[in-house]
């Protein structure tokens, strides 16, 4: 995500909500996030919905990679099972999970 870097990035909440429509619009079109200030504190911030989906997706891959590299070690710990080790566990919870609601 950009750095804000001047003034043009941080708004009062009161210049948005009277030209809200041109905000939108250059959040639509930029990368550029705008900080929202009420009483000159920060309050919200206005991005654009490709530069909230590029950082959503890219939260995703970092957990994606964090689950590899901590199954890595685990197998590398010989802690793991077979998929047919794995089944024979998940169908037995499933058992039980079915007796217990009927």
């Amino acid at each position: 995500m950009p750095v804000v870097r001047t003034a043009k990035d941080i708004k009062p909440l009161s210049k948005v909500r009277a030209n809200l429509r041109r905000f939108v619009e250059r959040a639509y079109k930029s990368t550029a996030p705008v900080v929202i200030t009420r009483r000159g504190e920060p309050r919200a911030i206005l991005l654009g919905v490709r530069e909230y989906d590029r950082l959503v997706n890219a939260q995703e891959r970092e957990e994606i990679r964090r689950v590899i590299n901590l199954s890595r070690k685990q197998i590398a710990r010989g802690e793991s099972v077979t998929l047919d080790e794995f089944e024979r566990k998940m169908n037995a919870k499933l058992k039980k999970l079915t007796r217990k609601r009927a």
